[in-house]
């Protein structure tokens, strides 16, 4: 019996330059895009970024990581001179401030019903109500 090689089937892969495709990452270029500048079928990068070990895809996440420390490095930057929009959101970002403060109020059943109608429904409406401590 004859020996038979197995040929590969189909066009040959595509090599791309990946310091084109880690400068997309750096944009954060979708797939269209890349296709576009590559220039390859939509289908082809798709294909190569499902496989995380591919160094298309390792190119492109290097890229996007990249633009990610990028955006902080401004974003911090644009805090500290004082945007004070941008101080409040990276607070929230990475201090894990927010805006309001839940708050469990504990009143006995007395003190409710010394309450005034008006206190009681400013409460239930979520606003503060000072009872001085004398009517407590």
């Amino acid at each position: 019996m004859a020996r038979t090689t197995k040929r590969k089937v189909g066009r040959p892969a595509i090599e791309f330059d990946l310091e084109i495709v880690e400068g997309l990452g750096r944009i954060g270029a979708t797939a269209p895009e890349m296709a576009y500048v590559l220039p390859a079928a939509r289908s082809t990068i798709e294909h190569r970024m499902a496989d995380p070990e591919s160094d298309f895809h390792k190119a492109y996440r290097k890229g996007q990581s990249l633009l990610r420390a990028s955006l902080r490095r401004k974003q911090i930057a644009v805090a500290m001179a004082g945007n004070v929009t941008m101080l409040i959101w990276l607070g929230k970002q990475h201090l894990e401030q927010t805006d309001r403060r839940d708050t469990q109020i504990s009143l006995t059943s007395e003190e409710l019903t010394r309450m005034s109608d008006d206190e009681l429904q400013r409460l239930i409406d979520g606003e503060v109500v000072m009872v001085p401590r004398d009517r407590r």
